[in-house]
């Protein structure tokens, strides 16, 4: 009686051609999403930025024109640099926002899903600025700051489409599990 296995080895490599084609076949892109990160005191408490790149932000308000709604959310980190260990979470925050553009009233609508709160503006700009650039979120107070201590602030921006379930979302990620669908960067920060 002969084994399988010699056989299986023979279309193992055709088998796995399609896998390999898919995921190598990608030239390589600069897919810069978020060009950068920032965290400075107010007053007595830490706060953060982020800002996407312009080119970004010019597709994004692409999208919109087509009458699509954009949802983004922005995870924010502030972690304690560690040199040997990992680096401790010190706390993090979610700004959700939605923008969607009336085509009839030709006026964006922004939603601050986090504060619950809805602003109508007519300028292009403005709009931009609201879905790019969330600033002033705020991430620690001072008194909890070590002065000698290094910390990371990080944040991962994830663009989602509306209108699936969680379920179809999750296999859609499955599906195409070679696209990115978060950005990450992180800087440095010390107490001045």
């Amino acid at each position: 009686m002969q084994s399988s296995c010699p056989r299986m080895s023979r279309w193992l490599p055709v088998l796995l051609l399609p896998w390999l084609l898919v995921s190598c076949s990608g030239e390589q892109r600069n897919d810069l999403v978020l060009e950068r990160v920032a965290a400075n005191l107010q007053k007595d408490t830490l706060v953060a930025e982020a800002r996407l790149t312009p080119e970004f932000v010019g597709k994004a308000m692409a999208m919109l024109s087509n009458g699509e709604s954009l949802l983004v959310s922005y995870h924010f980190e502030l972690l304690r640099e560690k040199q040997w260990l990992p680096d401790p979470l010190e706390n993090q925050a979610v700004v959700r926002r939605r923008l969607r553009r009336n085509l009839i009233l030709e006026r964006y609508e922004m939603n601050d899903l986090n504060h619950k709160t809805t602003s109508y503006t007519a300028d292009e700009g403005e709009a931009a600025l609201f879905l790019g650039n969330p600033r002033f979120i705020p991430l620690l107070e001072r008194s909890r700051l070590q002065p000698q201590q290094g910390y990371l602030v990080s944040v991962t921006f994830r663009l989602d489409e509306e209108g699936i379930s969680r379920m179809l979302r999750v296999l859609r990620d499955w599906i195409f599990f070679w696209e990115v669908n978060s950005h990450t960067i992180q800087s440095g920060y010390r107490l001045p």
